[in-house]
């Protein structure tokens, strides 16, 4: 049995490289990408959703949490780096790397402090999958994803994650038994088109 961390469909923000905000919603090519992720899970028993509390995530679960019938659970663990006063400007106008480990955002959230709460998030993961009888998905973002893989699972390959793109609604699947194995990376595979034009956050 799997356990699946998932990122959110594409934003207009993704497209056009703009530092989100909480509430930005879906792009059309978004509410399409959930769908088919939906779609995907359609054969298998979902007990729960664990998702970050961000419009863009809650729109990505719902779909799935409709066909499912499945628990639904926000969590502001989740969420994704707060580049405070970063947030509605595009990449362009911002003129620097802000991803960078030294980079602090005005009223935002400094690397480590980012990295220490992405550690929350994941034993906050680990806990709650143990209160379902059935398997779980992730909904959160990618800068989140590509922190617990990084951090707290066992790539296969490093180089292969190094260069994985975690595009809009892929699918990261671990072992359940020890929920640190990946099985598949990153896979964007259930959508008609599956190449990811916007920024990772």
């Amino acid at each position: 049995m799997p356990l699946y961390l998932v990122r959110h469909g594409e934003t207009d923000s993704n497209r056009d490289r703009i530092v989100q905000t909480p509430d930005t919603p879906l792009s059309k090519r978004g509410e399409s990408q959930v769908q088919q992720l939906a779609q995907r899970f359609a054969s298998q028993r979902i007990a729960a959703v664990l998702c970050s509390d961000y419009w863009r995530t809650q729109q990505t679960a719902a779909p799935l949490v409709a066909k499912q019938n499945c628990v639904l659970q926000l969590s502001p663990l989740l969420r994704e780096r707060n580049f405070g006063d970063l947030r509605g400007r595009s990449y362009l106008e911002v003129g620097e790397d802000f991803h960078r480990p030294d980079y602090l955002p005005v009223n935002g959230e400094s690397h480590e402090v980012f990295v220490n709460r992405v550690a929350e998030a994941w034993q906050y993961v680990l806990t709650e999958c143990q209160r379902f009888d059935g398997q779980v998905v992730v909904i959160t973002h990618g800068l989140v994803l590509r922190e617990m893989v990084k951090n707290h699972l066992n790539p296969a390959d490093p180089l292969v994650f190094a260069q994985a793109e975690f595009a809009n609604t892929s699918v990261t699947t671990l072992d359940w038994a020890d929920k640190k194995t990946i099985l598949g990376l990153a896979d964007a595979s259930h959508l008609a088109e599956h190449t990811n034009l916007g920024g990772i956050a």
